[in-house]
């Protein structure tokens, strides 16, 4: 049975909180937002008219993105290349991705596993732990390259485990490339896009979501499979509270 700490529920109050407020602000100040993205052109040149300061304000929206996760990383990335062309969107969305991703393990790190608790056992959280400990950073590596439902919480997933900062930061740094390369693409070419691309853009975004929440499991086992195979069971990184040599 679980068990949870007073601090537990402070922890996860805070965060309802916060992403009120969020969503509050958000619906006070819709009618400039919905001005805004009904055209393009316009998100363009009031981006632009802040200067040196936009790349700053984009990056700080990101890394928010990435740690409160209100919309999905993809957004961005296609944002980025809208406003700053292929070159800098994929760059821009390069930092930001690796900034959050320090913020995001860090806040975990310090008080996830408390709020952690209130949804999952302890036993279960330790079983994770002991994965991670013996092959899970490739599968943590695989989550970071392949589309998966868990998006940019796969940095707190990261975060429950004991692998150093530095090499789950490699991760970020080397598994996010792909899909930034082809979320700024997308993004740098939609200022020609006519209304039919737009639609045939966000069905195919929704039926990318769709169809990788239906196929997750599949995912998720052919990565354990292949991390099996990066790194097998037998590696000498085995817990220390796993006896060895004991008989199966």
């Amino acid at each position: 049975m679980k068990k949870t700490r007073p601090g537990d529920w402070i922890t996860l109050a805070s965060g309802v909180l916060v992403i009120t407020g969020i969503v509050l602000l958000v619906i006070w100040q819709w009618p400039q937002i919905s001005h805004l993205f009904s055209n393009p052109t316009e998100i363009r040149s009031y981006i632009a008219s802040f200067g040196i300061w936009a790349p700053v304000i984009f990056v700080a929206l990101y890394v928010f993105q990435i740690i409160v996760a209100p919309i999905p990383g993809t957004l961005m990335n296609f944002a980025g290349g809208f406003m700053f062309g292929w070159g800098g969107g994929v760059g821009l969305s390069w930092i930001s991705c690796v900034i959050g991703a320090v913020i995001a393990i860090l806040v975990m790190r310090a008080f996830g596993r408390s709020l952690m608790r209130i949804f999952i056992s302890e036993e279960k959280l330790d079983r994770f732990d002991k994965y991670v400990r013996t092959r899970g950073w490739a599968y943590l590596f695989l989550l970071y390259i392949v589309p998966n439902p868990l998006g940019d919480t796969v940095n707190y997933m990261a975060a429950l485990s004991d692998i150093k900062l530095w090499k789950l930061l490699l991760m970020v740094a080397v598994g996010r490339i792909p899909s930034l390369i082809v979320g700024s693409w997308l993004g740098k070419q939609s200022i020609h896009f006519s209304t039919i691309h737009w639609i045939i853009l966000a069905a195919g975004f929704v039926g990318l979501l769709v169809g990788v929440y239906l196929i997750h499991k599949p995912l998720e086992n052919l990565a354990m499979k292949l991390s099996v195979k990066l790194l097998p069971p037998n590696s000498p990184r085995t817990p220390a509270s796993q006896p060895r040599g004991d008989p199966e």
